[in-house]
């Protein structure tokens, strides 16, 4: 008898879902840099077009970490989680905010973005350079 994706029980397909992320990078709690989680972000998102109802599952590893490089970026998400129908903001626990150029004030815009996740967590700031007038050694 031939099986759906949607034959099989959310709790099985959860249960994998976990068993990847947790064999890969030590489960989503206990690591402290995220980045161990990237890699999987292909494979997981191969995994959610299976169907809708996968697409649910996998959302939550999916869209855990999001990196945010410009003020663009932070309009694009902002603009995403305001739609009606969307509730990644709902998956978002940590947010990678990497600053290239100074010249650009941007970094304003992080907390209004940040009270419209329920589950924030934490955020990082990385500088791909120093700011003005900071040496770093």
């Amino acid at each position: 008898m031939p099986v759906t994706a949607l034959d099989l029980p959310a709790e099985l397909i959860r249960r994998v879902a976990d068993e990847i992320v947790n064999s890969s990078v030590v489960g989503l709690v206990a690591v402290g840099e995220t980045h161990n989680l990237w890699p999987l972000r292909d494979v997981l998102s191969q995994w959610s077009l299976t169907c809708r109802y996968w697409s649910k599952i996998f959302r939550s590893f999916i869209f855990f970490e999001i990196s945010l490089r410009s003020c663009d970026d932070v309009s694009e998400l902002t603009s995403l989680i305001g739609t009606p129908r969307s509730d990644i903001g709902a998956f978002i626990e940590v947010l990678k905010i990497t600053l290239q150029d100074w010249s650009i004030p941007w970094l304003h815009h992080i907390s209004p973005l940040a009270e419209k996740l329920p589950n924030f967590s934490r955020a990082t700031l990385n500088f791909e350079k120093p700011p003005f007038g900071v040496a770093i050694n």
